[in-house]
Parts: structure tokens; C-alpha cells; sequence
């Protein structure tokens, strides 16, 4: 139930230990950042959503909306007051502090399952939401406006979501199908563009390194580096996009795999070309 401040030293190098607090009463599933970097939120297995500030090291909020886990937290890129959240209760929250009721219950349709992971489109109003069925659903935060995407990129739940800060429109997504699948995401369209399957094991995160590098770690105890513009996916990998008309368009692009991967494996690291 313990949050914990850390400091990166010598080039990034080394881990040097802040601070700590414990104050959930149960496992910690997820912290996020608040733009500025002098607050966080975060939230766990107590159905709670704690505000903390990160200069003293204490909660100044504590919330109990959610009615089962909170899966996950995701703070806005540029408002400080705002962050979602998604639940085993089936829902997403918007959540401004400024307000005195500062919860707003988000419409996922067409997410058909329990949602497990939610982040922010940087520079515009939508978000995306994974589902514990491998669904993925992009949509705008304002009732009726834009268009709303489905797609049904993989088999199992989705574990971690994350936009391309340098290229907005890029989507990743993690899975407990040991597959990662990066989706291009427009106003009306989109479409998957990449498909990794080399980790053995469960993918558990993700993270952009500028607009074409994509790191993943699994429970495989791998790190790989992926290059997305260098991958290139056959016809029957790609993905079924679903539009707010429930019209399906299956894209068929033909392209070769490639993809460099770092593995690390607890004896030193080496690097894995597939």
C-alpha cells in the first residue's frame, strides 16, 4: 500500500531512494504524475484515489467513488486538476479537483468488458480505454462529439495503453497475450500499423522513446526495443476497426516484420535480432 519518491542520478544511471509513505490499504495498482511534477495520484485494491503532494510526501485527497479496484490512473498531459480513472465496477471516471463534486462517470460504448487500462490523447479531448478482453476503444470526453473507435487488437486483457507524446496520433497497447500493437489513430479512422509477438510471457508495460522507438518489458524478464517504422505487418495480422456506424473496415496492408530487441535477462544484456 506504499507509494515511494525516486531520484535518477549519474546519467541516469542510478536509482537513489527519495521518499516513502504507505497509506492504502491494499496493493498500489497505479500512480501517475500531475503536469507540473509536484503532485501525483494514485490508486489501488482499496477502491481508493489518493491525491499526494510530492514535496512533503503526504495525501491531501483521498476518494472512495469506485466501487471495486481501481485498475488504473491517468493524469491529463497539461491540467493540473484533471486525471481518469477506470475500475473493476465496469466504470471511467473523469475527475476534476476544482469542483466540490468532482466526479464525472465517462461513456465507454462500445467497450464490451470490464476496462483494466485508460490514458489520455495528448492535445485533444479523447481518450482511450483497455478492456479486459483485449478491446480498445478510442472516444472523445464530451457527450456526442467525434467519432468513436473499437479495436479488437487482442485475446486477452489489456495491460498497459500509452499515446506517442511526439506523435499524439500513435497508440500503444500491452497485452496479456504477450503480444504489443501500436495503432494510428486519426479524427474519424484508424488502424493497426505494428504488431510485436516475441515475448513469451505475459507483455506488462510499455514506453515511447521519441516518435519511432517503442520499449515493452514482459513477465519473460525481456526488454526490447522496437522500431516501428521499420516493422511491417502481412494482411492477416491486421486489425478490425469499428466505427460509431458499427461499419468494419479491415485493413490489408502488406509489409515484412523487423524489429530489434533488447533482451535483458538478469546475467547482462544482449541484443536480439528477429
Amino acid at each position: 500500500g506504499g507509494i515511494a519518491l525516486w531520484d535518477l542520478v549519474d546519467n541516469f544511471h542510478t536509482f537513489v531512494h527519495v521518499s516513502g509513505v504507505v497509506e492504502h490499504d491494499d496493493l498500489v495498482t497505479s500512480v501517475g504524475v500531475v503536469s507540473g511534477g509536484k503532485s501525483a495520484v494514485s490508486c489501488g485494491a482499496d477502491r481508493c484515489v489518493k491525491v499526494w503532494d510530492l514535496e512533503n510526501m503526504h495525501s491531501t485527497n483521498t476518494y472512495r467513488a469506485h466501487h471495486d479496484v481501481v485498475e488504473c490512473i491517468s493524469c491529463h498531459p497539461t491540467e493540473p486538476a484533471l486525471f481518469l480513472s477506470c475500475s473493476a465496477d465496469g466504470r471511467v471516471f473523469l475527475w476534476d479537483t476544482r469542483k466540490s463534486r468532482p466526479v464525472t462517470v465517462l461513456d465507454t460504448s462500445p467497450l464490451l468488458h470490464s476496462p483494466k487500462q485508460v490514458v489520455w490523447q495528448p492535445g485533444t479531448h479523447n481518450f482511450a480505454v483497455g478492456g479486459e478482453c483485449g478491446q480498445v476503444v478510442v472516444k472523445d470526453t464530451r457527450k456526442a462529439v467525434g467519432a468513436t473507435l473499437s479495436f479488437s487488437c487482442h485475446s486477452r486483457a489489456v495491460t498497459k495503453l500509452s499515446f506517442c507524446q511526439e506523435n499524439p496520433r500513435l497508440l500503444a497497447s500491452a497485452s496479456e497475450d504477450c503480444t504489443a500493437v501500436v495503432m494510428s489513430v486519426d479524427k474519424d479512422a484508424g488502424r493497426q500499423i505494428f504488431k510485436d509477438t516475441s515475448h513469451t510471457d505475459f507483455v506488462s508495460s510499455l514506453s515511447w522513446q521519441g516518435n519511432d522507438n517503442l520499449f515493452t518489458c514482459g513477465w519473460d524478464s525481456k526488454v526490447k526495443n522496437h522500431c516501428v517504422s521499420k516493422s511491417e505487418q502481412t494482411c492477416e495480422d491486421c486489425v478490425t476497426v469499428q466505427m460509431e456506424t458499427d461499419c468494419i473496415d479491415k485493413e490489408t496492408v502488406k509489409k515484412k516484420i523487423a524489429n530489434i530487441s533488447l533482451v535483458c535477462n538478469g546475467n547482462g544484456a544482449g541484443l536480439e535480432s528477429t
